[in-house]
Parts: C-alpha cells; sequence; structure tokens
C-alpha cells in the first residue's frame, strides 16, 4: 500500500534501492570471507609459502574493504529509514469502533438466520412451524441490525 502524497513513490524506490545495495554489500562480504579462509585453509602447516603472506594480505584487505563499504550501505539504509520513517496507522475513534459494531451484530444476525434456515429446511411437522417463527424472528433481528446501519451511515456522513 503506498501512501497518498507525491513523493510516497520516490521513497519507496529509494528504499528498496538502499535495501539492494546493503544485501549486495552483504554478500560481497561473504564471498571476501569465504576467499579468505580459503587461503587460509591452503597452508595445512600453518606456514604460508613465500607468496603466501601477501595473499593472505591482500585477502584480508579485500574483507576489511567490502566491511566497510557494507557499512557505508548499512548506514544509508537506515539513515534514509530514520528520515522517512513509515506512517503509523490511525488509531480507531469512538466512531470507528461503534461502526464495527454494528457490522458485527449485522453479521452475528445473518450467521444466525442462515442456521435457521438450514434447521427449517431439514425439519418436519410440528418443528417446521416452530423453526418458521424462529426464522422470522432471525430475519427481524437481521433487518433492525442493518436499519441501525444505515442510521449510523446517515448519522456519520457515511
Amino acid at each position: 500500500m503506498t501512501d497518498s502524497h507525491p513523493g510516497a513513490e520516490y521513497k519507496h524506490i529509494r528504499q528498496r534501492q538502499l535495501e539492494r545495495e546493503e544485501y549486495a554489500a552483504r554478500e560481497e562480504v561473504r564471498q571476501a570471507r569465504a576467499r579468505y579462509q580459503e587461503i587460509i585453509s591452503e597452508i595445512p602447516s600453518g606456514l604460508p609459502p613465500p607468496d603466501g603472506a601477501a595473499r593472505i594480505q591482500r585477502a584480508g584487505a579485500a574483507v576489511r574493504y567490502y566491511e566497510q563499504k557494507l557499512s557505508q550501505a548499512s548506514r544509508r539504509l537506515m539513515d534514509f529509514l530514520v528520515a522517512h520513517p513509515k506512517p503509523q496507522p490511525a488509531k480507531p475513534t469512538q466512531k470507528d469502533s461503534e461502526g464495527r459494531q454494528l457490522m458485527q451484530a449485522y453479521r452475528a444476525a445473518v450467521e444466525h438466520l442462515d442456521l435457521l434456515v438450514k434447521r427449517l429446511r431439514d425439519s418436519a411437522g410440528g418443528e417446521h412451524e416452530r423453526s418458521q417463527k424462529d426464522v422470522r424472528a432471525a430475519g427481524e433481528a437481521c433487518e433492525s441490525a442493518c436499519r441501525r446501519i444505515v442510521e449510523y451511515l446517515e448519522k456519520s456522513g457515511g
């Protein structure tokens, strides 16, 4: 869901771009560390060959470089997120709560009516007449709940 103000799409795109940059930097660090470990593991005796020390130093420098790059990417992302926080959803008002309660009452009345209609279909004899009365009463409860919703909407301008 996007915000309705003009810069919202830009902010969303910029955030995704910064997240991708941070992810790419994390991957570079992971790969550099793997290369470093690979070079270290090639030296079973612990004593590097003549060019081994330089290779280890270069690999270590690469790890440090990519870690610094990750740190910068993370900082840019965090700075952006702090400067552009996601708007918090509005807290429900008393009016919203009343409307929600009316809808819940209507749904409950409709569910009860559906249940009674099913019973009416399955009933026989004297039970059938009683079931019809129950269905009529439940239908009236649905109508009443519906009227209350209409009144609420008219009163609230919705």
